[in-house]
């Protein structure tokens, strides 16, 4: 029977090691987002099934959401499944500033394929701008917690003006304010130059055309690596170009 026993044995410390040389991580997950393959990411994030495995599995289903998917239906799928990703990654670790802000992320992305009435009564302002809230009281110099801030103020203004200000407290010196943070912080990050850029555009396109086009000269002469940097590129391209047409 010990003879017999030996190969089961060895068999099983064969998958053992197998099934941890196989096991996911972190750095897997990042350098498949880093690549442009956001859906592949996603699904290694969630497998890792840790806060921070969600965070950026909702982080990279919400890029490819808003910038890659074809249809209205595909959009809503994936953003929802973003959203759900980034809810569990906030009940694992409430702690995690990076799954406040990758929930917010996701919700804000998700928002944006709604009706505006659809949106508005499903509190999609008040929920986006509490998860942004929550990752900076956690991390006041979180730099993307700083851009996210300032996007939503911009995009409020841009969306609903006045009336933004009066229901939702956006205002055009919080949204400065912050990218003005965000840049401070990270005064080279193509991602923070981009946002920045397509928030003084969603402000006043009039009055801040100079300096959204200073920005564009500074990407577009920066090395763009990450996948989700040439995205935001093309972002920011779109954005004049909708301006301009």
């Amino acid at each position: 029977m010990a003879k017999l026993a030996r190969p089961f044995a060895l068999l099983a410390i064969v998958i053992v090691a197998s099934g941890a040389a196989a096991a996911q991580t972190i750095e897997d997950v990042t350098t498949a987002r880093f690549e442009g393959r956001f859906l592949e990411a996603a699904d290694l994030g969630e497998a890792i099934g840790t806060s921070e495995g969600y965070a950026l599995a909702a982080q990279a289903l919400a890029i490819y959401g808003h910038h890659l998917a074809e249809t209205k239906e595909e959009k809503q799928a994936v953003l929802s499944r973003a959203v759900g990703l980034g809810e569990r990654a906030v009940e694992l670790d409430d702690s995690n500033k990076l799954a406040h802000q990758e929930l917010a992320h996701a919700m804000g992305r998700y928002a944006e394929t709604l009706p505006t009435t659809q949106a508005l009564s499903g509190g999609y302002a008040e929920k986006t701008i509490e998860s942004m809230k929550r990752g900076l009281e956690i991390d006041p110099d979180f730099v993307y917690g700083h851009l996210a801030v300032g996007g939503w103020h911009a995009k409020i203004i841009d969306a609903a003006g006045f009336l933004g200000a009066v229901i939702y407290g956006a205002s055009e010196d919080a949204a400065l304010a912050h990218f003005q943070r965000a840049t401070e912080l990270a005064p080279d990050n193509v991602i923070v130059m981009a946002g920045y850029a397509i928030g003084l555009l969603q402000l006043d396109a009039d009055d801040f055309r100079g300096q959204a086009e200073e920005l564009l000269a500074r990407i577009e002469a920066a090395p763009k690596e990450d996948a989700f940097e040439r995205l935001m590129h093309q972002e920011v391209l779109r954005q004049f170009a909708a301006i301009d047409g």
